[in-house]
């Protein structure tokens, strides 16, 4: 399973980044030489403007897109715009953002409160895999069926805001094929929260 690290810039973050093979969840600013040196991805910024109550007008991250192929280094994925917690109306915003943005990129599409399989069933050619947002609630109780249907599909599924031991450990359980966290690098907890699981992961096998 693959982890990107949000907002990992200072020298202690990215010396326990380059041991572990950890990559960069950029969601604002971009850095040339750490995009060179990790494995990275692009988050669309929407649950930022979300959660501080703001319009979402995708403005940084066609920027950081457009960065991308100015210097010729592709992102693992970007996850298409998306609205948080609201299901198809979610779904019907991620395919007319998806119409406008460049191509060249591997774009995940992002499944929301409310929304079903069944809702994104016809769209799946255009994605290359799944990005599970919501709210924390939802997404803990719908993940694993997720990450089935994308596998089943011959996507790959990624869960956001997965800071906790515990929930490093659930998403490992379920297969997931990556996750993401602002925590570690913000709150230093990458030696409680995330190290050990991949070292519980080993002691399993």
């Amino acid at each position: 399973m693959k982890v990107y690290w949000g907002n990992a810039s200072d020298n202690r973050s990215k010396e326990v980044m380059r041991e572990h093979n950890f990559g960069i969840m950029y969601s604002g600013n971009w850095n040339l030489n750490n995009a060179k040196e990790f494995y990275f991805s692009i988050d669309n910024g929407a649950f930022s403007t979300w959660i501080n109550n703001r319009e979402y007008d995708g403005k940084q991250f066609l920027l950081l897109l457009t960065r991308c192929l100015y210097h010729h280094i592709v992102p693992d994925f970007a996850v298409c715009p998306d609205k948080v917690g609201e299901g198809t109306k979610s779904l019907r915003f991620s395919l007319e953002w998806l119409k406008r943005l460049p191509r060249g990129f591997n774009y995940y599409l992002a499944v929301q409160n409310g929304i079903t399989a069944h809702d994104i069933k016809p769209y799946l050619d255009l994605f290359k895999g799944l990005f599970v947002g919501g709210t924390l609630e939802w997404k803990y109780k719908t993940s694993e069926r997720w990450v089935k249907f994308a596998h089943d599909n011959g996507l790959k599924c990624h869960i956001g805001r997965i800071g906790t031991l515990q929930k490093v450990l659930w998403a490992i359980r379920i297969n997931a094929d990556s996750i993401d966290s602002t925590s570690w690098p913000r709150n230093k907890s990458w030696e409680k929260h995330l190290l050990p699981a991949f070292k519980q992961k080993r002691l399993d096998v």
